[in-house]
């Protein structure tokens, strides 16, 4: 678990995962990220890792090209979140091939942004100019989904190399993003 939730918190999650288990039709619709990023609040690791491997064998089914560049970038973030360097850095890596073979610029702006956190985490300094370039690419797009995430993976970054104000100034663009 992440996090060792309180007793009441406890109860909270045994009826989310009741609710999860067996999604009531209210929930029916969500996707299997938004499961996952459920499943990740509770600190459901294990299955959060089950269920996105779930996703990309499903889109590796469909034979559809921008689901799984989705698919694959949206694996990356919950292995960036886990702090899984090297899972985030291959699954993003596969992503970028997909969207580059597809011409997909989301996909390939976001997974470029993951794979940079990514390779600063394993030690390589180049990461970060390479979390920068998604990131420019992201916004070049209009892409926002996935904007905090990705402004918090450089926040990380940042505050790692001891450029607090840098660090800070990222947190606070993201925290002005969420409604």
């Amino acid at each position: 678990k992440l996090v060792e939730p309180t007793r009441k918190g406890r109860e909270m999650a045994r009826r989310a995962d009741e609710i999860l288990g067996t999604p009531p039709p209210e929930l029916s619709a969500l996707s299997k990220k938004d499961l996952e990023t459920l499943r990740r609040i509770l600190g459901e690791v294990d299955q959060v890792e089950v269920l996105a491997q779930e996703a990309i064998e499903m889109a590796r089914k469909l034979a559809h090209p921008f689901t799984l560049a989705f698919a694959l970038t949206a694996a990356s973030w919950v292995y960036a979140t886990l702090r899984d360097a090297a899972r985030t850095f291959s699954l993003a890596e596969e992503a970028i091939v997909v969207s580059k073979k597809y011409s997909f610029e989301v996909p390939l702006a976001w997974a470029t942004s993951c794979q940079g956190w990514a390779m600063f985490d394993m030690g390589n300094e180049e990461g970060l100019a390479k979390l920068l370039k998604g990131i420019a690419a992201a916004r070049e797009a209009k892409a926002s989904l996935s904007h905090t995430q990705i402004l918090a993976m450089l926040a990380d970054v940042y505050l790692r190399k001891q450029r607090i104000d840098e660090g800070v100034e990222v947190i606070e663009e993201a925290l002005a993003l969420v409604p």
